[in-house]
């Protein structure tokens, strides 16, 4: 029985092993589920970017960072019921909150207030938005205050805060709030 097994292990190692080669032969990056993980959560990962890119070009990974996402999400933001429309949404009520845009009176920045009803979630929080284009965005937040908010600063002439917001604004949009990893130090 064991030599069924160790077959077993040495037929997906050399498989494993020729998918690799063929990635590498190709130029394909390999993304694992870690690395998919840290996407989600690490507020400090160097090439978020380049893995946001790679989950718009390859549906399989698209759908694998999608469902762990799902797994992870402590709040969701839906597509809204209007839709149909263009029109851009200021605010968003999602089951456990709410998340509101609000331009800054000086000119140039948007605010960006999460109220969160009862739990507030303990600790750092990751936002990753989707664009009605299927762009992705990502954006660490600190943890709540006291009164349950979280309070950020969008500057709408930075390409990932101005995605982050239009996301945020359609109405064909979604997002998720996950827990962040603590950042050190």
């Amino acid at each position: 029985m064991s030599d069924l097994f160790d077959n077993a292990d040495r037929l997906f190692v050399a498989s494993r092993s020729l998918q690799e080669a063929q990635a590498e032969a190709f130029g394909q990056v390999q993304v694992g589920i870690g690395q998919l993980y840290a996407l989600l959560t690490d507020p400090d990962l160097p090439d978020a970017r380049i893995l946001l890119a790679l989950i718009g070009e390859r549906p399989r990974l698209r759908r694998d960072f999608m469902a762990l996402q799902r797994d992870l999400a402590l709040f969701s933001l839906p597509q809204q019921a209007a839709a149909a429309t263009d029109d851009r949404l200021s605010e968003r009520a999602f089951p456990g909150g709410r998340i509101s845009l609000v331009p800054a009176r000086r000119g140039g920045q948007v605010y960006l207030t999460i109220a969160f009803d009862d739990p507030v979630p303990a600790g750092p929080l990751m936002l990753i938005a989707s664009a009605p284009d299927g762009s992705l965005q990502r954006r660490a937040l600190p943890a709540a205050d006291p009164e349950g908010a979280v309070f950020t600063v969008l500057d709408p002439s930075a390409p990932d805060d101005a995605g982050l917001i239009a996301a945020l604004q359609s109405p064909k949009g979604s997002a998720t709030l996950l827990p962040a990893r603590e950042a050190p130090g």
